[in-house]
């Protein structure tokens, strides 16, 4: 960090001046009084300054802690986890990014049950007791809120950063980052501070919330009369007045217009010495001969107070437009310190940024706040990368991100944004961008507007989501919807041509030959699903078909041929066709007794599966006096659609079937 860099010895910035005023008083013996007066009000604007100046970094400093607290809480609330309302996950999700005994994250309900709690080990009973109703006004609203100094279940004062959860127009949980008083110690160190000052944090009552002296003495008290009245009529200010412990001091303030809360630090007197006039004017009366070399004196060490207060102001407004500081000591202690808050603030800003992009990363969003005046939208790197803007830097303006808008979506997209301006509630636009590669993402964008009092929109942010996954899945559902759809009414006919092919005078014996072949389709059917409707490989066809017609003996079924890929349709015309000579082999033929085998052999050529059954070992073969309905059923499930075949040769030694079958899909496929 800047602040603990090594640094050139320096000399106070009071006594500097002091210098200054010495010299000059002992030049201009006759002018001593009024020159060291003015000097004396001098000094004390530039130490009521100072002040100020460091009221207002501690105040910047926390303002950017509490801004990042808040969009940690938007980022996690806007995780399908709290939308569905499943707090084991939104604990988990909170813990990632936020976590440990100084600040944790907390969701309540209205009743004041606690529904996660990231302080406390994961799976521990969860503090419940009275719900603070101060904390309900603003969430109903759909405010995010920073809250006052308050007792905690668990802790005897805190402090928080709460955000609403809605359901129907209200707010149902409050989700909060709630951290010790004591983390503010680090905003402020006591190098930051000097030596002797007294920092103070009240919240919006004017309790203390802390206060690097004595911190535990004061937490939770008010602060005295007259700093309350003073904190009320203005929200800046330097007095001279006494602090809680009753010294007398002078003490600037500075309220912040996003927590409310009042940032001070005081002066006692005992540090604020005062010049000795007489001395000076002694010894102006005794070297006034030297009053050119004063003033020479006078001019430099304005000159590099200028300089010094000049580079302090740049790298103030550095930090404010959210530049990287590059501080570097002037020698003078005072402007150094304000330096190093300065370089504290952008530290702090810059690990406020890491958590803040963490956030986003885990929620999967990235965020946008668009100036509408200046036409300039501050968006996160992600945002960037979703749009395929990534080699942008700096904002970006609106025109940037329609040149991403797809050709077609775009009217669509302009009609949604012009709707969104005119409305103060959230509206989402969904649309598709085009990155420069050529690449198509879907973008789910949800913002609101911001409307000043006049009505005019000043500014709208919101965040952004890449749904392509989610487009793409549903697309996927759509059409394996309509794909199950067309294969069930398929099967349905094959089905009923089975059963309505199926006839012979024993109901038991024609129910088993149903069953089995409606077997052989749920087989088929089976490999099919695996290879989600692609396609069937025909040797694990074959094998799931025939292996339990072996009866144990895989040998007596062999099958020979090249790797072939069947389209769903003719897997179930093969599954039955095979099926069927199985089952008159079983029964008549080579599987019928001891022995048997029964081979498979296939190939392809020109577009036609050629497949070659052959029995061997069984009894002997004639050919039927009639044709039959396994001879029926094996005809028509390779014919009609399929344009397939079955050669059929009673053979003494066995029978012998050729199969024909076409490979190209047919319209049923």
């Amino acid at each position: 960090m800047l602040s603990l860099m090594t640094r050139p010895s320096s000399r106070s910035l009071r006594r500097y001046l002091v210098t200054v005023a010495v010299v000059l008083a002992f030049l201009v013996a006759t002018a001593s009084g009024a020159f060291i007066w003015r000097l004396k009000v001098s000094e004390r604007r530039q130490t009521e300054a100072q002040l100020l100046d460091t009221t207002r970094a501690m105040s910047l400093a926390m303002d950017g802690e509490l801004k990042t607290y808040e969009a940690l809480l938007l980022a996690l609330r806007a995780s399908p986890a709290v939308q569905a309302a499943d707090w084991p996950a939104v604990d988990a999700q909170a813990r990632q990014v936020l976590s440990g005994p100084s600040a944790w994250i907390v969701v309540g309900d209205r009743d004041g049950r606690q529904l996660v709690n990231t302080r406390l080990p994961r799976g521990s009973p969860l503090p419940s007791g009275t719900a603070f109703p101060d904390i309900w006004p603003d969430l109903d609203r759909g405010r995010s809120r920073v809250c006052n100094l308050a007792q905690g279940y668990l802790d005897r004062q805190i402090v928080c950063v709460d955000i609403p959860i809605m359901r129907e127009g209200r707010a149902a949980y409050h989700l909060s980052v709630v951290f010790k008083p004591g983390s503010l110690a680090s905003v402020m160190t006591p190098r930051q501070l000097g030596p002797g000052r007294i920092a103070t944090v009240f919240d919006r009552t004017g309790r203390v919330i802390w206060r690097n002296a004595e911190a535990a003495r004061f937490a939770g008290q008010p602060a005295t009369a007259e700093v309350r009245r003073a904190i009320a009529a203005r929200p800046e200010a330097v007095r001279e007045t006494r602090t809680m412990d009753g010294r007398a001091a002078l003490i600037a303030f500075h309220r912040s217009p996003y927590s409310g809360w009042t940032f001070s630090v005081a002066v006692p007197h005992h540090g604020l010495a005062a010049v000795d006039d007489q001395g000076l004017v002694r010894g102006g009366l005794a070297f006034g001969g030297i009053l050119l070399a004063g003033l020479s004196a006078g001019l430099i060490g304005g000159r590099r107070i200028s300089r010094a207060v000049e580079r302090l102001s740049v790298e103030a407004d550095r930090l404010g437009t959210g530049a990287s500081t590059r501080f570097e000591p002037t020698g003078l202690s005072e402007i150094d310190e304000v330096g190093d808050a300065l370089a504290a603030a952008a530290e702090h800003r810059r690990a406020s940024q890491e958590r803040f992009d963490l956030a986003q990363e885990v929620g999967g969003i990235g965020a946008w706040d668009w100036d509408a005046t200046a036409d300039q939208g501050h968006v996160s790197d992600s945002y960037k990368r979703m749009h395929g803007l990534a080699d942008r830097t700096g904002p970006l303006r609106l025109r940037d991100v329609v040149s991403r808008v797809h050709p077609e979506d775009l009217p669509a997209y302009l009609e949604r944004l012009r709707a969104a301006t005119g409305n103060a509630t959230s509206s989402v636009n969904e649309y598709r961008v085009v990155h420069p590669g050529g690449e198509v993402r879907w973008i789910s964008a949800k913002g609101r507007p911001i409307f000043d009092e006049a009505g005019a929109i000043t500014r709208a942010v919101g965040i952004v989501r890449d749904i392509t996954a989610e487009r793409e899945a549903e697309a996927r559902l759509h059409l394996l919807m309509r794909e199950v759809d067309h294969r069930a009414n398929n099967l349905m006919t094959i089905v009923q041509g089975a059963v309505r092919l199926t006839r012979h005078p024993d109901a038991d014996i024609q129910r088993e030959i149903i069953l089995g072949r409606l077997h052989a389709l749920a087989r088929a059917h089976q490999l099919l699903s695996e290879s989600r409707w692609a396609g069937a490989d025909l040797r694990k066809l074959a094998r799931e078909e025939l292996t339990p017609f072996a009866l144990g003996e895989p040998d007596r079924v062999r099958l020979k041929g090249e790797p072939t890929q069947l389209p769903p349709a003719h897997a179930q015309a093969l599954a039955m066709a095979l099926h069927e000579l199985a089952t008159n082999a079983a029964k008549h033929g080579a599987l019928s007794v001891a022995g048997g085998a029964v081979s498979l052999d296939w190939s392809s050529a020109g577009g036609v599966l050629t497949l070659d059954w052959r029995e061997t070992g069984g009894p002997p073969v004639s050919s039927p006096k009639r044709r039959g309905f396994g001879t029926t059923v094996l005809q028509r499930a390779l014919g009609g659609a399929l344009g397939g075949s079955a050669e059929l040769d009673w053979r003494p030694e066995g029978l012998v079937c050729r199969l024909t079958l076409p490979l190209a899909p047919t319209a049923d496929a």
